[in-house]
C-alpha cells in the first residue's frame, strides 16, 4: 500500500450517541441501518412525494437538508427534505452507479458520485457545483462502492480491487490498497475500528486491517455478495447476502462462520 500520513485529516462525524448524524447509505458506515438517536416520529402521510420519471435511479442519500440520487441520463440530483422540490441537478456526462455518498460537518458539506466511465466527483451539497473530481486513470477503476467513515475519511472501492482513503474536501489520498489479485468490488465498504469489510466479487468477504491495511482474513460465499456488508461491533459479527439466496454471520476477528 502507499501510504501518505503526513496529510491533514478531516473532521471527524459525531456519533450519533453524542448528537451526531453520520448520513450513509445504510444509517452509518458500518453499513448496519442503524440510527442510535434522533429520529423523530413521523406522520403515516407523506408531506411530499416525487415520481422519478424513470428506473434508471440509484439509491438515496440523506443529509445536509437534501436527499440526493443518481437520476437517467448521467445526473445527480438534490431536492429539498422539507418540500420535496429540485434544489440542484448536475450532469456528470456518464451514468451514476450506486448511491451518492455525503460529507457533513460544521459549515462543510459534499456530495459523492462515481460514474460509470470510472469518473468520481464532489459536489458542493448546497447548490451542486463542482469541488474536485477524479478520473478513472486515478482510481484505477469505476468506483462503484462508496463510504464516508467515521474517521471523517471517503473510502472508494472499485470493480478492479482497489481501495482507496481520501480527504473528502481536499481529494487527497490517505492511501491506496491494491487487492486486484483477490478482489472486485461494487458495493460499498463497511467501515468500521476493528475493520474495513468488503463484498467481493470473486465470492468472498474481505476484513482489512484499519491501521496496517494488511488482509485479516477472507471468507468464502456461496454466490456473489449481493449487499454491502452489515457489520455489528456490539455482535462482533459482519452479515452478507448473496445473489444465490444465502445470508452469512461471520466473526469480525477471525471471519469464521457463524451461520
Amino acid at each position: 500500500p502507499t501510504l501518505t500520513p503526513t496529510l491533514p485529516a478531516p473532521t471527524p462525524l459525531v456519533p450519533p450517541s453524542e448528537g451526531g448524524l453520520w448520513p450513509m447509505l445504510a444509517g452509518d458506515a458500518a453499513q448496519t441501518g442503524f440510527v442510535a438517536e434522533g429520529l423523530m416520529p413521523l406522520s403515516a402521510n407523506p408531506r411530499w412525494s416525487r415520481n422519478p420519471r424513470s428506473s434508471e435511479g440509484t439509491g438515496l442519500v440523506v443529509g445536509g437538508g437534501r436527499v440526493v440520487f443518481g437520476v437517467a441520463g448521467g445526473a445527480v440530483r438534490a431536492l429539498d427534505w422539507a418540500t420535496g422540490i429540485t434544489a440542484w441537478e448536475s450532469p456528470l456526462g456518464s451514468k451514476v452507479i450506486g448511491a451518492p455518498a455525503l460529507y457533513v460537518s460544521g459549515d462543510d458539506a459534499v456530495a459523492f458520485a462515481a460514474v460509470e466511465n470510472g469518473g468520481l466527483y464532489a459536489l458542493n451539497l448546497s447548490d451542486g457545483g463542482l469541488a474536485w473530481s477524479k478520473s478513472g486513470d486515478e482510481l484505477s477503476g469505476a468506483a462503484y462502492g462508496l463510504t464516508v467513515g467515521g474517521d471523517g475519511a471517503l473510502y472508494a472501492a472499485t470493480d478492479t480491487g482497489w481501495l482507496h482513503a481520501f480527504n473528502p474536501l481536499t481529494s487527497e489520498a490517505y492511501w491506496s490498497l491494491d487487492l486486484t489479485q483477490s478482489d472486485s468490488f461494487y458495493a460499498p465498504p463497511a467501515i468500521t475500528g476493528a475493520g474495513i469489510y468488503l463484498s467481493s466479487a470473486y465470492q468472498a468477504l474481505t476484513a482489512i486491517n484499519p491501521a496496517t491495511l494488511e488482509t485479516m482474513w477472507r471468507a468464502e460465499t456461496l454466490g456473489v455478495p449481493y449487499t454491502p456488508p452489515s457489520a455489528a461491533e456490539g455482535l462482533g459479527a459482519v452479515f452478507v447476502g448473496t445473489d444465490r439466496g444465502w445470508v452469512y454471520a461471520f466473526s469480525m476477528a477471525d471471519g469464521s462462520q457463524w451461520w
